[in-house]
């Protein structure tokens, strides 16, 4: 099984930190350093807490993966978003980045590593508000389901296998992550299939139709 998470992540990351470089998607900056320094952290609490590498390999994964896409944001610095647009997602990625900062630093303090880690998994669970938000209020769909697919099912599998091999860190880790990344899929999918059928069965054009109509 790690060989194959192997495999298959390193695919996913290529593929989405190549967009990143090719500036096919708009990701926040301050977003992914938040999880590049949350899985370093995570997979640090876990290990540390006596949970074997084995089952964290889907954590270890995300590693390259946060601090590859930040790398590239960092590199194009001069046309990215360092924080969101909205005030609110601006307060929530600020808040998740001081947390992670609170967190490591109470961490090597008390050498509580359950606890620590159970707060990295709230922080980036919150650390994704703001692109579900982005989502919900897109004129159109700026995300690839192959790779966010690939990401939802490698998540569930981590969430299982955790389970089975009663190593409750990786599976809260999966757990964790299967909901995000849920949440982003059927915003996805919202996007692509339930407004446009919902403005035909009803007679009804939302905005963002209305203004692909106008563009055209």
């Amino acid at each position: 099984m790690p060989t194959i998470y192997v495999g298959i992540m390193t695919g996913v990351s290529t593929v989405y930190i190549t967009k990143a470089w090719q500036r096919q998607t708009s990701p926040v900056l301050v977003t992914w350093v938040i999880f590049a320094f949350a899985t370093v952290l995570a997979l640090w609490t876990a290990l540390s807490f006596g949970e074997a590498l084995s089952v964290n390999v889907p954590n270890l994964l995300d590693i390259p993966v946060t601090w590859g896409v930040a790398a590239v944001l960092v590199y194009r610095r001069r046309d990215i978003k360092f924080f969101p647009a909205e005030k609110l997602d601006k307060w929530l990625t600020a808040l998740c980045l001081v947390a992670t900062v609170v967190v490591f630093v109470e961490w090597l303090i008390s050498h509580d590593h359950k606890h620590a880690n159970n707060c990295i998994q709230v922080i980036m669970s919150v650390a994704y508000i703001p692109t579900w938000r982005g989502l919900y209020k897109a004129d159109k769909n700026p995300e690839a389901y192959g790779v966010w697919c690939v990401i939802f099912i490698v998540s569930a599998l981590a969430m299982l296998m955790g389970f089975l091999r009663g190593q409750d860190v990786a599976m809260k880790y999966g757990i964790r992550a299967t909901v995000c990344v849920g949440g982003v899929l059927l915003l996805m999918v919202r996007l692509d299939y339930y407004l446009p059928t919902f403005a035909l069965t009803n007679g009804t054009i939302p905005d963002w139709l209305r203004k692909k109509d106008i563009g055209a």
